[in-house]
């Protein structure tokens, strides 16, 4: 409270007291309480035995509402019991909604509702307290349910209203921004009906204004309601607009208001800022939101304001530089193309130099970059995508709309050949004709070839990658005929060398030289056991071990011992199955009904109620922990929600765990220490002195990008295992290790999908796509493991190009080793290392023969006989034959060349 001395009493001050009450054992109390409140503090310290004694005037003070408990123990004294034991619960409210606002609410609901039915006439203010507090909290959109519950209630119960309060209290809340549109425009009608006719436009007109103020949305019959209730005192339309007008124009809410307002008050709008040249900066202060940039742009010259902002070309660039900041940032989703803004960035010329604006591609219209850098801007580029230019958009104009000719964008030295590379030619047939008919559109469309070409070459030995640039590019530009444009570049596009091909392939290896037997054997024997013709193959992550599912059948596999099996039904969805010592639990849905099922195999399956009562997981990238009691020898598995042990099912079994005792769980975006409890924040682990338990020693200084954040539920720290100690990921300090990095979303916060970086003991890696962890490759060098849109991929570290991904069909037992968990990789081991090694030194020589003559036979002699690589390298050899005719089918002939010229 803010208190003002005797000496001068400031305007919308109350004279504050200091009052003297004597409790029931004799204490003395003494409030300060405004003038207002008096009575009602008496009253409610009388409720409980309380006496008044002195009282005196000490000072000034803020007016302040009339709200609960005061009014309700002003208005209701017999009643002062219950008020007071609604205020107790209040005090409880706050901190209870700021840690769980929604089940506060949903709690606060009932009780009002059973209290209104009660007593009626308390139960609005209460609700108005309650506003205040999740106003304190910053859960306006709360805040406002709860006022009009409270009006609600008032109408339901026909609850009676005092004028004074009322105004009072909606005054309090218009100017913290919690009434909507519909209370709002109710209130006048209201007013309409209780005041005075000039009484009654004053308080509204005063609404507007200090709902305006408070950044409200200005809504589109605002100027009606107010007109309304201005005929009724007798002031016309246009006065009542223009006073309107002018007492929020350049407030917080003018620049919300809706566009039925806009179109409502124009003429007066226009009419007034043409004829006070002082108002012009108001309106040029910001786009009002709900206006398009074409329709802000008409406004301007309307009113006059835009010639005199032409007039003077650095007061246009100070201008157009804020506008466009704000209108393309990263939080506006502007998408609009404006002419009008072209060419008024046209206009201001080299006046642009020196400034600078982020390059935001997802909204800036390819002719509004060049109209900017035409004029000499400073583009920052640090956080520009080049794949999301709307180069359709430019090549398609609209009614009124004209192409530039990219010039500013050529010639720009910080653009000229990123945007060359932006050029997407999975659209070149429209951009053709357009980029074609100007000088600036050829050279960026030749500098555009030359990308491809350069991109050509380093996607040899990629077959994923090629058969993307082959639908993307090569087929589409067969039909554009661009050969004359860049000869060169076009000939290196098309090229394709089945013997360099092919030879990149076997240096860069195949997923299948790594073998884990008996899971191949396993696999192997259920499928040919299995009656059926398709087949439910699945893995589930159990650290050390895995869980293999084939149709009905379950194995816990660990290394070259079947732990534990069992049964399921066969058309079953199994959302998860954990191994507990030789025990599995299993949790899994029916597809012909809503039951689910989580039991121990070799139990009675037991029926989940209700059905989505419990969630048990296997996140495929994270772990979970085997855990032995020490005194009774017992194995458990420890998840994220706990322990998993034997014969007992915890309602929740998921989520990751790092650590090697204590361990470390992920709840709620912090790290809680088990079995301690202790929590610390996600990034504590990259501290120096670390965390106990874990060792990062020879890992630190690891160093990501500053705008990379640590992601705990990619991230792997455990223990070694029996059967992991040789894993071919690595160990440190007999550790499991690979923490992961990625940059979060500017606008929600969470994780992106398309970048990380990676730190595990066989190094640092940064990656485009999603790193999960990396591998020895057998025969040398290192495989990184990543997801891209739910498939497993397998990433080259050297060139960061995708090697293979799981979406390949599977043709042996093998295969499906791509589908493994991540904790899974660690079982795995070089399938024949000699064969590996003569594969990272295959000679040109050697693909070459083996090209002539694709057997199995050739490829046994040349780098060895496993059968199952041979298979690999035979399905490679097809596969690169089959490209080499597929690029030459498309490939420009010396006459269409000819013809192009």
């Amino acid at each position: 409270m803010n208190i003002a001395s005797l000496d001068r009493q400031p305007p919308h001050t109350l004279a504050l007291h200091a009052t003297q009450f004597t409790a029931p054992d004799g204490a003395t109390i003494i409030r300060l309480v405004p003038e207002t409140l008096l009575e009602a503090e008496t009253l409610a310290l009388q409720s409980v035995g309380c006496r008044r004694a002195d009282d005196q005037v000490v000072g000034y003070a803020s007016a302040q509402k009339v709200g609960f408990p005061t009014w309700s123990i002003l208005s209701d004294p017999a009643n002062a019991y219950y008020v007071r034991n609604l205020a107790t619960r209040l005090q409880l409210v706050e901190q209870q909604a700021r840690e769980h606002p929604q089940t506060t609410q949903k709690k606060l609901v009932e009780l009002a509702t059973e209290f209104a039915h009660s007593m009626p006439h308390l139960i609005p203010i209460f609700l108005e307290e309650v506003v205040r507090i999740y106003v304190r909290i910053n859960q306006a959109p709360i805040a406002s349910q709860f006022f009009n519950l409270a009006r609600e209630i008032e109408r339901k119960f026909d609850v009676e209203v005092d004028p004074r309060r009322h105004a009072a209290m909606f005054q309090e809340f218009t100017r913290m921004g919690v009434i909507g549109v519909k209370e709002f425009t109710t209130e006048a009608r209201k007013a309409a009906k209780r005041l005075q006719p000039q009484e009654a436009y004053d308080y509204f007109f005063d609404l507007c204004v200090d709902r305006c103020r408070a950044g409200g949305l200005t809504y589109s019959r605002m100027a009606s309601d107010l007109r309304r209730l201005a005929k009724a005192a007798g002031i016309s339309a246009k006065e009542s607009d223009r006073r309107l007008v002018t007492n929020i124009l350049g407030l917080a809410g003018f620049y919300q208001a809706a566009t039925g307002f806009f179109r409502d008050i124009r003429p007066t709008l226009v009419q007034l800022v043409r004829d006070n040249p002082q108002w012009h900066d108001k309106l040029l202060l910001a786009k009002p939101k709900k206006l398009t940039i074409e329709e802000y742009f008409e406004l301007l010259r309307e009113t006059g304001v835009y010639d005199g902002l032409v007039a003077d070309k650095s007061r246009l660039v100070t201008w157009l530089v804020r506008i466009i900041r704000h209108e393309y940032s990263r939080d506006n989703y502007n998408f609009w193309r404006s002419q009008q803004l072209i060419d008024a960035v046209a206009h201001a010329g080299d006046a642009l130099k020196g400034k600078t604006l982020p390059l935001n591609e997802r909204g800036m219209d390819i002719d509004l970059i060049d109209a900017l850098s035409s004029g000499g801007i400073t583009w920052d580029l640090s956080d520009t995508k080049s794949r999301y230019f709307n180069w359709r958009s430019w090549a398609r104009p609209g009614a009124g709309e004209y192409r530039r000719d990219l010039a500013g964008i050529v010639n720009h030295p910080q653009l000229g050949d990123l945007m060359a590379k932006t050029i997407p030619f999975s659209d070149i047939r429209i951009l053709k004709q357009p980029l074609l008919a100007t000088e600036p559109g050829r050279q960026l469309l030749s500098r555009s070839l030359q990308h491809q070409a350069d991109r050509r070459k380093n996607i040899i030995g990629y077959p994923n990658v090629w058969k993307h640039f082959y639908h993307q590019v090569l087929e589409e530009l067969a039909h554009t005929q661009l050969g004359h444009i860049n000869p060169t570049a076009v000939e290196q596009i098309f090229s394709y060398d089945p013997v360099v091909e092919l030879q990149a392939r076997l240096h860069l290896g195949f997923f299948q030289e790594l073998a884990w037997p008996l899971l191949e054997q396993e696999l192997e024997r259920l499928l040919n056991e299995s009656s059926r013709t398709y087949h439910r193959i699945e893995f589930h992550e159990t650290y050390p071990a895995v869980i293999l599912r084939v149709d009905g059948t379950v194995e816990a596999i660990d290394r070259d011992r079947v732990i534990a099996h069992g049964t399921i039904p066969d058309d079953c969805y199994l959302s998860s199955a954990h191994l507990a010592s030789d025990k599995i639990a299993v949790f899994y849905s029916v597809y012909s009904s809503d039951e689910k099922y989580a039991y121990w195999l070799g139990q009675k399956p037991r029926i989940i109620s209700p059905p989505y009562g419990s969630y048990y997981g296997n996140d495929e990238t994270g772990y979970t922990i085997p855990i032995i009691n020490s005194i009774t020898g017992t194995e458990s598995r420890l998840a994220s929600d706990g322990l998993l042990t034997y014969p007992h099912l915890p309602k929740n079994f998921c989520g990751p765990v790092i650590g090697t005792g204590p361990y470390y769980l992920f709840k709620a975006g912090k790290i809680r220490e088990w079995p301690n409890g202790n929590t610390y924040e996600t990034n504590a682990i990259l501290q120096e002195e670390g965390i106990p338990g874990i060792d990062l020693t020879g890992l630190l200084p690891m160093k990501p990008p500053a705008d990379y954040h640590f992601h705990f539920w990619h991230t792997a720290i455990v223990p070694t295992c029996p059967t992991t100690t040789e894993s071919l990921c690595g160990t440190l300090h007999d550790q499991h290790i690979n923490i992961v990095f990625q940059p979060r979303c500017c606008e929600c916060g969470d994780f992106h999908d398309d970048s990380s970086w990676l730190c595990t003991p066989l190094g640092q890696f940064q990656s485009q796509y999603k790193l999960l962890g990396a591998i020895k490759r057998p025969g040398g060098g290192v495989w990184l493991i990543g997801d891209k849109a739910t498939d497993r991929i397998i990433i080259d570290p050297e060139t960061d190009q995708i090697i293979a991904r799981d979406n390949a069909p599977h043709h042996n037992p093998a295969d499906h080793l791509y589908d493994l968990p991540l904790s899974a990789h660690h079982q795995l081991q070089p399938r024949n290392l000699d064969m590996s090694i003569r594969l990272r030194r295959a000679t040109r020589e050697q693909v070459a023969a083996i090209l002539a003559n694709p057997a199995p036979d050739v490829i046994e002699q040349t780098f060895g006989s496993d059968p199952v690589l041979v298979a690999a390298i035979l399905r490679a050899t097809v596969q690169v034959n089959d490209q080499a005719a597929r690029a030459a089918q498309v490939r420009p002939t010396p006459e269409t060349a000819q013809d192009q010229a």
